[in-house]
């Protein structure tokens, strides 16, 4: 799994080229970690995700790489919003994810999804190995 890190706003995100394999070999272990996070979690899930998790009802994760580094402004926020309708038109709840300010976000509102889109190609890409000291450090 990549990422990609805004300075200054802390805004990361995983790029498309590993994520789809990552959601996929480990989407048991998703359910597992977020389903009844601690507070103490490095994790934080949007309450309408957590619910969802906790129902059993179906959640769909999905990547912010388009968001940021796939359209240009707006379409990248359009294009993202109509994927999240997509997801919930087909019975599901979408859970875009991504690192703000040093903290993983499971399921961005639509300000977090907003900011992701409006900073563009300013979103540095990292990897999985910077996210630890990214995270430390609050970006």
């Amino acid at each position: 799994l990549r990422s990609s890190v805004l300075p200054g706003r802390g805004l990361i995100r995983p790029r498309p080229a590993c994520a789809a394999r990552s959601v996929s070999a480990s989407a048991g272990s998703i359910v597992r970690t977020f389903r009844g996070a601690a507070a103490s979690s490095p994790w934080r899930v949007n309450p309408e995700v957590e619910e969802a998790l906790r129902a059993g009802r179906p959640v769909v994760a999905l990547e912010s790489t388009i968001v940021a580094h796939g359209m240009p402004w707006p379409q990248n926020l359009e294009a993202a919003l109509l994927v999240e309708s997509t997801v919930r038109e087909h019975g599901a709840l979408p859970a875009t994810i991504a690192v703000i300010d040093g903290e993983p976000v499971v399921g961005l509102d639509a300000a977090q999804l907003e900011a992701l889109a409006k900073a563009g190609s300013d979103v540095r890409k990292c990897s999985t190995r910077e996210l630890p000291l990214v995270m430390a450090q609050g970006a």
